[in-house]
């Protein structure tokens, strides 16, 4: 059933390519441009980065060089600090791409992972406050999208932290040959080339997805057999960027505004989920749980607007 699900949806989806080359041809030069823009400049450097650190291992190197000096006060891995800052500051999906790069070289267990992606796959702050309250929402008070959706995301981490470590302590971390370990930490001119590589592997997915959902975007921009309100919600479930974009023509009070685009901001639309899911090949984590976390996160956001919208 699923199968005939999504080739029905790709026959249909090249059929309406076909017989709308323009609006096709404008959603994929929007999302061809927003990945260029945007994406590419602000996410390639830090993939880069992030790769080398790895290979490299940096963060083991930091974390032995603290436990030796501090003792028993320093029992938090530095790599998880990393992995929270990238999620929370650089956006989508490079919380997931940094996650899957550090479980991938046994960092971390299979419970930090699930427990991370929880919460550290997010907008960055600079969409948030610039992109989405300041310039579109034109939002007198953008501290209220902030803390609804920080605040939120802080729940969404306690939440994740008593499930996944409640009754299991976290997986050991597997331990590799020292030898081995000392040649893939060398620095060498291959492994910065490997570095590379795997970086515009990652990009060249996330820029097709872009473009994928940007078409299907623009298709369900010209809808109009659908009211408005709807059409808005399912380009927001689908795009992130183009339905945010969308939610000031609404004629709905502001406040409804602001908790639809926390809510846009929080699931991250099918666009931003098959980006992370892309990068997340070597975790196992299930998409179902992760947008599970995804729709909690929107939840809790839109209940915490609307409590401080009505202090």
């Amino acid at each position: 059933m699923k199968k005939l699900i999504i080739s029905l949806t790709s026959i249909i989806f090249m059929l309406l390519m076909i017989l709308s080359p323009k609006i096709s041809l404008f959603g994929a030069s929007r999302g061809l441009l927003l990945w260029f823009n945007n994406v590419l400049p602000t996410l390639l450097p830090f993939m880069i980065a992030t790769n080398v650190i790895i290979r490299l291992n940096v963060m083991g190197s930091i974390s032995s060089f603290l436990n030796r000096h501090l003792k028993s006060a320093v029992n938090f891995p530095v790599c998880i600090v990393y992995i929270i800052l990238t999620g929370l500051l650089c956006g989508f999906p490079m919380g997931a791409k940094v996650i899957n790069d550090f479980y991938k070289n046994s960092d971390i267990s299979f419970d930090e992972a699930s427990w991370l992606i929880s919460f550290c796959n997010l907008p960055s702050p600079m969409f948030i406050i610039s992109y989405t309250a300041v310039n579109t929402l034109s939002c007198s008070r953008p501290a209220i999208i902030v803390i609804s959706f920080y605040l939120s995301a802080l729940i969404i981490s306690i939440l994740s932290y008593i499930i996944y470590f409640k009754k299991n302590a976290p997986k050991s971390i597997n331990i590799k040959n020292k030898s081995d370990a000392m040649k893939e930490h060398r620095f060498s001119i291959s492994s910065f080339e490997s570095s590379l590589t795997d970086s515009y592997i990652a990009i060249a997915k996330i820029g097709g997805y872009m473009i994928i959902f940007s078409v299907m975007a623009a298709f369900l921009e010209q809808a109009y057999i659908i009211n408005a309100l709807s059409r808005c919600i399912f380009i927001c479930l689908l795009e992130i960027t183009t339905g945010i974009s969308i939610i000031p023509s609404l004629s709905i009070h502001q406040m409804y505004k602001i908790m639809l685009a926390l809510a846009t901001l929080s699931i991250g639309g099918m666009s931003c989920a098959a980006q992370t899911m892309g990068v997340l090949s070597d975790t196992q984590i299930m998409l179902k749980k992760y947008m599970l976390w995804r729709l909690l996160h929107a939840l809790f956001s839109m209940i915490i607007c609307y409590i401080i919208y009505m202090l």
